[in-house]
């Protein structure tokens, strides 16, 4: 098993990165075929996500966002195409203004 592991900080705040995480849920499952389950919490959100050969969580706080993805065997010659595709989907989707 392949593992993928982004960390970004951000200034846009729990409310907006929530709102954001919620539309990159959405688009998860419309684009890739993701099952995602989004979990709200009081300092911390969690959406959770599953695809066969995929699966991972995506968290986020007031100014860190956090993305952890396990591959099966079979997708792990697609690592370095999946993870471009997460760094632009964080960049893009979440509109993440990385400070670090």
């Amino acid at each position: 098993m392949s593992k993928l592991h982004v960390f970004r900080n951000h200034n846009l705040g729990l409310l907006q990165m929530r709102e954001n995480a919620f539309g990159w849920a959405q688009q998860a499952e419309s684009d890739f075929q993701m099952n995602c389950v989004y979990e709200e919490g009081e300092t911390k959100d969690a959406v959770l996500f599953t695809k066969p050969g995929v699966n991972g969580r995506l968290l986020i706080d007031h100014d860190t966002l956090e993305i952890h993805i396990h591959l099966s065997i079979l997708m792990t010659p697609f690592k370095k195409m999946i993870e471009s595709k997460i760094l632009k989907n964080l960049d893009d989707i979440l509109k993440c203004k990385i400070i670090n």
